[in-house]
């Protein structure tokens, strides 16, 4: 049976001093925060930038990386605003690269934290449907 992997595909371009890292081993450090600015979720990440400093990782799984602060799985997306914050190690310490808020949520995340039976999952479903005039 297929299913769908959680995690999220990331990408985000490396600079010092505005110079692209270019095919760089770099460490970064992400962190998921709610609205009230808590870690919900920590991962260390150890990839390599291309030719443009754009380093791609899927964030939530085990391959390159370390979960330091809680699970992945257990983010609870359902519960509002999620704020995401980039880190990388310039060799020394980590520093804040980026901080802004996830776009959208993952929604087929939140299906795996939905309570009830499938039964109860799909009346609801078919009931947010009906409210918004996609079936009669």
């Amino acid at each position: 049976m297929a299913y769908s992997q959680q995690a999220l595909m990331y990408q985000a371009v490396l600079r010092d001093n505005g110079v692209p890292l270019s095919e760089t081993d770099v460490q970064i450090r992400v962190s998921i925060k709610d609205s009230d600015d808590r870690v919900v979720y920590t991962e260390d990440i150890s990839t390599k930038t291309n030719s443009n400093g754009l380093a791609t990782f899927l964030l939530g799984t085990d391959g390159n990386s370390v979960q330091i602060n809680n699970n992945f799985k257990a983010i609870a997306w359902k519960d509002g605003k999620f704020f995401i914050q980039l880190e990388n190690n310039g060799g020394v310490e980590f520093k804040t690269h980026a901080y802004h808020p996830i776009g959208s949520v993952p929604w087929a995340f939140a299906t795996f934290d939905a309570n009830g039976d499938l039964d109860d999952r799909l009346a609801r479903i078919e009931a947010y449907l009906r409210t918004k005039g996609l079936i009669p």
